[in-house]
């Protein structure tokens, strides 16, 4: 063997050896793609790099300071308006009705009265929340939606299916506000990582929609002192409730049906907690209302105030504990609702 190339063969391979060392290091310690995806196809990051993001500024969302796009209000509502297909007038009045719960608290004693509104948690969802929109429409009725970001966040069909759905529920009037953006126990989180999902899932309601929610669900109803500091800093209000349907737990439709009509008794009205994630939920929609009205029937023969079923801008209290004033809007809903349960009465309601 020629000598010259019995030493250029062991130094190409060593050469080649330390080429495929540092293509290891570089893969194996460098920025790793994330191994999942969530639900709305967007890339996880662990807990560890997301907080350390936080802490250092690097990371995209969760910026506090965020009070919707780049620019005028005038531009932000011609935003809004091409998001939702809407022209700018009706994307004001929505952006209005929204802004009514800047600084306020939900509540729901005897200072309410008999009043019933509907609230679903974690969606969009483009398998059910459609079919629950037109049960809505059907009886005239404006609900709350609590959305979940890594539902429409992403860049997936799935995503942009229910991006298109939570748009949809914006056109036909219907509040939304923050569930945060995966659904986690807050108490289990840090700092950073609250402030994380509680502003990431803000921005992606503004990306998708044009709009900022002024409404706040902790994820099981769960709140820590400093999600409470942050989300006043933010002028939320927070939406607790009192009548919850149990549907992720009784998952039939008779069963949902009699535990929200039960709680509704008991307590004369309140806060209506259900998920547009399960078709049985759904479902049991049409029913609760047909009862509710039922109900109300009864009440307007003995000369009692029926139940009136609205939107959750009902419950809402100023700091010194003193109900919103009903705007034009609210009371043109009122009566229609009244109207329409009064000549349901006339004509005779079967029950559902």
């Amino acid at each position: 063997m020629d000598l010259n190339r019995a030493v250029r063969l062991p130094v190409s391979v060593l050469g080649i050896g330390l080429f495929a060392l540092t293509l290891f290091f570089a893969v194996e310690w460098g920025e790793r793609p994330a191994r999942g995806r969530d639900a709305g196809g967007t890339r996880q990051r662990s807990r560890r790099s997301t907080d350390a993001g936080m802490a250092t500024g690097r990371s995209a969302p969760a910026s506090e300071t965020l009070k919707g796009r780049p620019g005028s209000a005038g531009r932000r509502l011609q935003d809004a308006a091409l998001l939702l297909g809407l022209d700018r007038p009706r994307v004001k009045r929505i952006a209005t009705r929204w802004r009514r719960f800047d600084g306020t608290r939900i509540v729901w004693d005897q200072r309410v009265g008999r009043l019933v509104t509907f609230t679903f948690d974690d969606g969009p969802s483009h398998r059910v929340t459609p079919y629950l929109l037109d049960q809505l429409d059907r009886f005239g009725i404006k609900a709350t939606f609590f959305v979940v970001g890594r539902r429409f966040g992403g860049r997936s069909s799935i995503a942009q299916k229910n991006q298109e759905v939570l748009r949809e529920e914006v056109r036909r009037g219907h509040f939304v506000g923050s569930h945060s953006y995966t659904h986690p126990m807050m108490a289990q989180l840090s700092t950073d990582r609250q402030k994380w999902e509680i502003m990431s899932n803000e921005e992606a309601i503004v990306r998708t929609c044009g709009l900022r929610p002024y409404l706040y669900r902790p994820p099981f109803g769960g709140r820590t002192a400093y999600s409470n500091r942050l989300l006043e800093r933010r002028a939320y209000a927070i939406a607790m409730w009192n009548l919850s349907s149990g549907d992720p737990f009784g998952r039939h439709v008779a069963k949902v049906h009699r535990t929200v009509l039960k709680k509704i008794h008991k307590h004369r009205g309140g806060i209506v907690l259900m998920h547009d994630t399960n078709g049985w939920s759904a479902a049991a929609v049409p029913l609760i209302v047909r009862s509710i009205l039922l109900e109300s029937c009864t009440l307007m023969r003995r000369g009692e105030q029926p139940y009136l079923i609205v939107g959750l801008d009902r419950f809402a209290a100023d700091a010194h504990g003193r109900l919103v004033p009903l705007d034009a809007e609210d009371k043109t809903e009122a009566a229609a609702w009244f109207d329409r349960t009064r000549r349901l009465c006339q004509a005779g309601i079967r029950e559902p």
